[in-house]
């Protein structure tokens, strides 16, 4: 008869560790959800609102405050590069992140004339300065890095043309003053000897 009470109880207990451990994963399971989703969020509030905006419902509390270093101007220095007229607009700034959770600036928009141009993807993997802006900054955290814009055709004419444009990162608009910079130009064949 104690053999049968304690089978019950034995049972019971298994039970009750796994649903003890079933909620414990889905909690976890539910917080990495939000995180993941909060680090890819890509801002997009819904077909309503500014292209490239973050509705005040999915807004972080606190801001993001952003201070602009440089904004160079780099035209291509390729045969190819200069026949597509590309250049490179390298926009150096430091962004303290005062709100409650991590962010990028994955999404950041040069606007020129209307046109927008989102920051190049790749420029990570060649520039630690350019990674340290298109990786999440902690709540809390600051920055210091380069977000790089590839422009051609249009674009680079209107750059040249206004010598400015805008930056919208979060629903803030920072101005920026363009400086130029000198073409490199190629080395000279060495000489044969």
């Amino acid at each position: 008869m104690f053999g049968h009470v304690r089978t019950r109880r034995h049972i019971l207990r298994g039970l009750a560790r796994f649903v003890a451990v079933a909620l414990l994963a889905g909690a976890i399971g539910a917080g990495l959800g939000v995180g993941i989703a909060e680090l890819t969020d890509d801002g997009d509030p819904g077909p309503a609102s500014e292209p490239g905006s973050i509705s005040v419902a999915a807004r972080p509390s606190g801001r993001i405050d952003l201070h602009v270093l440089s904004s160079v101007f780099s035209p291509a220095v390729s045969a190819s590069g200069r026949a597509r007229d590309r250049a490179r607009l390298s926009v150096r700034l430091r962004a303290t992140n005062d709100t409650d959770r991590a962010i990028t600036l994955r999404n950041a928009v040069l606007v020129v004339e209307g046109q927008e141009v989102r920051p190049d993807p790749d420029a990570g993997r060649v520039s630690r300065l350019a990674a340290r802006l298109l990786r999440p900054i902690g709540a809390g955290r600051r920055a210091t890095g380069e977000l790089r814009f590839e422009v051609a055709g249009d674009t680079t004419s209107a750059l040249r043309r206004e010598r400015r444009a805008r930056l919208r990162v979060a629903g803030q608009i920072e101005s920026l003053s363009l400086t130029f910079a000198q073409p490199a130009r190629s080395a000279p064949p060495s000489p044969a000897r």
